[in-house]
């Protein structure tokens, strides 16, 4: 059978504001703390596109039943959440995330999905001073944050404000680079496909070990 089937189902309300119920990976194992520090019991993995924990778990271990597995020694508990989505499906998540806006009047609209896509897309210029306006909804386009040549992040209305030190004297900033919510969040999807994939031993030790703490 599948161990995963033995986690209890919990209610969890999802980003779409519907509730849903899910397994419950947050059953802590008492095992991974005595080899987390073991490299041998860990290897990296980069996943694919469209590669789903029951692939990865098949491919390692010739069976889709340790899924659950590669999901808690990430430290991953939500499915829809904390693995990285196949890039047709972040599409979509973030046409709905961006879609409801404010409005320069305080009121909130619904925007299309070509307005929609202008706003994540947007990154802007100087010539514009880094913003923009729909010119239907009322909403102002804007980068999410601007980044320096060392990836240090800064907020989006630095390059539009004086800075001075202690004496009122002007700092020269770093040349700074607008980052759209797309590739905000394209990066923060990215950055969840490096994952470790745990030895079959260590597999099958917690295998047991689950069992023990679910009583059968």
């Amino acid at each position: 059978m599948s161990y995963f089937n033995s986690f209890k189902y919990i209610n969890y309300n999802f980003p779409d504001n519907i509730q849903r119920q899910y397994k419950n990976l947050s059953v802590r194992l008492d095992l991974l703390d005595k080899v987390k520090n073991d490299l041998s019991s860990f290897q990296p993995y980069y996943v694919k596109e469209n590669e789903t924990p029951e692939i990865v778990s098949y491919n390692f271990y010739d069976t889709v039943d340790f899924h659950w597995c590669i999901m808690i020694v990430n430290n991953m508990v939500n499915l829809y959440t904390d693995w990285p989505k196949p890039t047709n499906v972040l599409d979509k998540v973030l046409l709905e995330k961006y879609r409801k806006q404010i409005s320069q009047h305080d009121s909130e609209v619904v925007l299309s999905d070509i307005s929609t896509n202008e706003l994540i897309y947007f990154t802007g210029s100087p010539s514009n001073n880094y913003q923009d306006s729909d010119g239907k909804y009322g909403v102002i386009y804007r980068p999410h944050h601007f980044e320096d040549t060392d990836k240090n992040i800064y907020s989006v209305d630095t390059p539009t404000s004086e800075a001075k030190n202690a004496f009122g004297r002007l700092i020269i900033r770093p040349i700074l680079t607008p980052v759209s919510h797309y590739s905000y969040e394209f990066d923060l999807n990215e950055s969840k496909r490096n994952i470790v994939i745990p030895s079959s031993t260590l597999v099958r030790q917690m295998e047991i070990e689950l069992k023990k703490l679910l009583n059968e």
